[in-house]
């Protein structure tokens, strides 16, 4: 018994230690990443990659991530100048002919707003609008007045916004509406929060915005004030089933995942970087968002990458 005793007692030492060793090299191996990361650009992106960097600090707690939002051309500009260590870019990029080295980290939309006092929302949700007549309203400077619109009685004027940052958001609607950014016309707004402000404050206002500031992430329903003007994608002068996408920002979600929801004005976003990083902090923070990470995209309301997306962007790093 003593003999047994002796044994027992230095291998629950040797396993005691070897738990201790492996909690310390863990440890030590998340305190081995130390320092700052400063990221700065697009609105639509910024809420979810603060989001994710809260996640992550509170497993590299040595880490501290500051995350500055702002427009895509700030993204880029920050990073020419030296500003910041990586930027945020939501305009349509290709990727392999783009300035800056980057990988896409999760797709969205932009979509059409409406004051949700309109009164004529009910008759939109039943026609909804197509891509010719959103057109024609952003860039023709044919269309003035909501009764200018087909089955529409509303002789008010349509109070036009667009956005006077240089962002993503206005290149991806132009893009989907077939013109130049700098076609479009209307009152210009800063930033999607100037933009959701000016709707919410405009019952005959029309604008455009990032889906992450249509929806309030916890309610998974529409901001107070505001109202997706339903696309008829299909030109047939009805909103079918299938472009029913508008009730949640689950269903839109999906129609983004699944392709329903077409790009444009879906699309992916993107964190760009003078060129590869190198060093272990960004690279383990980039490789953790394409990894960990993507478990979390979808609950913050973003589309997250499909498998053989990630696989391509962790080649990148």
């Amino acid at each position: 018994m003593p003999v047994l005793l002796i044994v027992f007692t230095q291998l629950s030492i040797f396993l005691s230690g070897c738990q201790h060793h492996s909690l310390k090299d863990q440890k030590n191996k998340d305190d081995s990443l130390k320092g700052t990361i400063t990221i700065s650009g697009a609105f639509a992106l910024s809420p979810l990659i603060a989001d994710l960097a809260y996640t992550f600090q509170n497993e590299y707690p040595q880490i501290k991530i500051n995350v500055i939002p702002g427009s895509s051309a700030r993204g880029e500009s920050d990073i020419t100048y030296h500003f910041t260590d990586l930027g945020l870019v939501s305009k349509k990029i290709i990727p392999d002919s783009y300035d800056f080295w980057n990988i896409s980290i999760a797709k969205d939309a932009v979509v059409p707003v409406i004051n949700s006092n309109h009164p004529c929302l009910e008759t939109f949700k039943k026609s909804g609008i197509n891509k010719k007549t959103l057109f024609e309203i952003f860039s023709g400077n044919t269309i003035r007045q909501w009764d200018e619109l087909p089955g529409i009685e509303l002789s008010e004027v349509i109070n036009l916004y667009v956005r006077s940052d240089a962002c993503g958001a206005t290149d991806i609607w132009a893009s989907f509406l077939g013109c130049d950014m700098q076609e479009l016309h209307g009152t210009g707004v800063y930033g999607d929060p100037g933009m959701i402000n000016a709707i919410i404050n405009s019952q005959y206002g029309l604008g455009y915005a990032s889906l992450r500031y249509v929806f309030d992430v916890e309610t998974r329903k529409k901001v107070n004030g505001i109202e997706i003007l339903s696309i008829d994608l299909n030109n047939n002068g009805l909103i079918d089933q299938s472009e029913r996408i508008f009730d949640s920002l689950d269903t839109i979600i999906e129609a983004i995942k699944t392709g329903l929801f077409p790009t444009p004005p879906a699309r992916t976003l993107y964190i760009i970087a003078e060129r590869k990083p190198t060093d272990s902090i960004n690279l383990s923070f980039l490789r953790w968002l394409l990894t960990k990470g993507q478990i979390h995209i979808e609950s913050n309301g973003f589309a997250p990458l499909d498998a053989i997306v990630v696989e391509t962007e962790l080649k990148k790093l």
